[in-house]
């Protein structure tokens, strides 16, 4: 699949020849359009194979080769600036083994596997080797004013990931059509890991409108932590579970009890020095989180008139969230030091090489130091922890719901339902190196009505100029609440 992508021009990546592709667009001879080459190659084996009358072993993998050659947004230069995306190991695979004991009894056992590796790069011979003169000469030109981006894509487009998934199950199951009974084991674990990297550790930005031309006004840099490798990984979410079905004449019954545990783990990492921060090291975080929970299910249908053409239902059920390595918002992410981060500063171009120069130390404006470091913090590159309580509950939702299903017509029925969700344990954050103390009342008007109202704003210490660091301590909040209702 070959996608032109608006307003990308295949040009040489100089501000010239892009500017005049801007003009051009706006007549009849526009410069040739940047084509996001795409192609996929998948391959599926499937394979049963029926061991004996009553045993079966059945397989399949899926293997997808994902390739796009100039990957890229508007604006960006079709030969530097777009991105080549690879997928070295993305693929699906299971294998299931159903063992029929007796014409009640049931054993399953299986096995199934996600990897999805991809990888966005540079475009070929765009990389250069760290701290070469061509390493610091490639960092990627930004037109803030243009909105056009040449040299190297920008850093935060550059990155591979490299999420990794295992999954185990077995069950046992009894039917006997009016009671059946079902009992099981789920374990699923793996990783997460990511790298990011790219030329100069910063992207070069510009200001053009009173030119026309981009990269013409050197204006800031924006800064990386770059290089890093972070990495997360589940150690295990698993439950246990046992579910049964009874049927009473018009009545049916079901009834279930899980059991969850999950445990999550940043291991220890290392990071080299990169040109803004100095190499890193943490030990192991461990236990992030560390949990385990009831899943209680219970639900009922009612035959109203005995006919089988109206039914009552009605369900209560708790569900606890999900945990996964790649979830930055609740799961190991969050407690990840590595992370990658950056930082805006002053750019002065003194010698006129279109090369930021500077490195940790340098006074602004001198010989070779053309970034503005003293506006870079003292602790850049290293993230601020997020801190967990050791005593935090995992956020789970009670839901209830109430159905009718009537049938009007032969292979015709109509639904009315209701159902609401009640969420419990809800995730607070509470930045400690903030008191009460660092707040400001202030009186305003309402705009509504004209009512004097409060407000607070954030008040510096005497003497600071920047606000406390960051202490995240992640906790449940009792006292907020979180529900949803649907209907139809």
């Amino acid at each position: 699949v070959n996608a032109p992508i608006a307003g990308t021009f295949v040009t040489d990546g100089s501000g010239p020849a892009i500017a005049a592709c801007l003009a051009a667009a706006r007549t009849s001879s526009p410069c040739e359009q940047g084509i996001d080459d795409q192609k996929i190659k998948s391959a599926l084996v499937r394979l049963t194979w029926q061991v004996s009358p009553r045993n079966k072993f059945a397989a399949y993998f899926d293997e997808i080769d994902k390739f796009r050659g100039h990957a890229m947004f508007a604006g960006d230069d079709y030969n530097t600036a777009s991105v080549v995306w690879n997928s070295p190991a993305y693929h699906t695979g299971s294998a299931k083994w159903t063992s029929t004991v007796s014409s009640r009894f049931m054993l399953e056992g299986g096995y199934s596997n996600n990897t999805e590796d991809y990888t966005n790069e540079s475009q070929p011979g765009v990389n250069q080797p760290r701290f070469s003169q061509g390493w610091y000469a490639g960092a990627a030109r930004r037109d803030l004013d243009l909105v056009t981006t040449s040299v190297q894509p920008l850093i935060s487009n550059i990155s591979t990931q490299s999420p990794l998934r295992y999954n185990l199950q077995a069950s046992g199951s009894y039917v006997t059509g009016s009671h059946n009974i079902k009992v099981g084991w789920q374990r699923t674990f793996g990783h997460f890991g990511h790298t990011y990297d790219g030329n100069a550790d910063l992207d070069q930005q510009y200001r053009s409108n009173s030119t026309g031309i981009p990269f013409t006004v050197p204006n800031t840099v924006a800064v990386y932590n770059t290089p890093m490798a972070p990495r997360e990984e589940l150690m295990y979410d698993q439950g246990i579970y046992a579910q049964d079905q009874w049927t009473v004449k018009r009545l049916t019954l079901n009834a279930g009890l899980r059991y969850e545990w999950v445990d999550a783990r940043v291991p220890a990492q290392d990071a080299p020095a990169g040109r803004f921060t100095p190499a890193r090291s943490y030990p192991e975080t461990p236990h992030v989180p560390k949990q385990h929970d009831p899943a209680p299910r219970f639900g009922l249908a009612y035959d109203l008139f005995g006919n089988g053409k109206t039914a009552l239902k009605y369900s209560i059920n708790r569900y606890n969230a999900s945990r996964t390595t790649g979830d930055a918002n609740s799961g190991a992410q969050r407690y990840n030091p590595l992370a990658r981060t950056s930082a805006t500063l002053n750019w002065t171009d003194l010698n006129r090489d279109n090369i930021a120069q500077g490195e940790l130390g340098c006074v602004y404006l001198t010989a070779n130091c053309e970034i503005d470091l003293s506006g870079l913090p003292s602790n850049f590159g290293f993230r601020a922890l997020t801190v967990q309580d050791p005593n935090i509950q995992r956020t789970w939702n009670l839901e209830q719901g109430v159905e009718v299903q009537h049938e009007l017509l032969p292979r015709v029925s109509v639904t009315a339902s209701y159902y609401r969700g009640n969420f419990h344990d809800l995730l607070f954050s509470d930045n400690r190196s903030i008191t009460l103390n660092d707040w400001t009342a202030y009186s305003v008007f309402n705009p509504m009505d004209g009512t004097p109202m409060t407000i607070y704003d954030f008040k510096l210490a005497p003497g600071a100029t920047t606000k406390p660091a960051v202490d995240t301590f992640d906790t449940n909040n009792s006292q907020q609440k979180r529900w949803f209702v649907t209907y139809g």
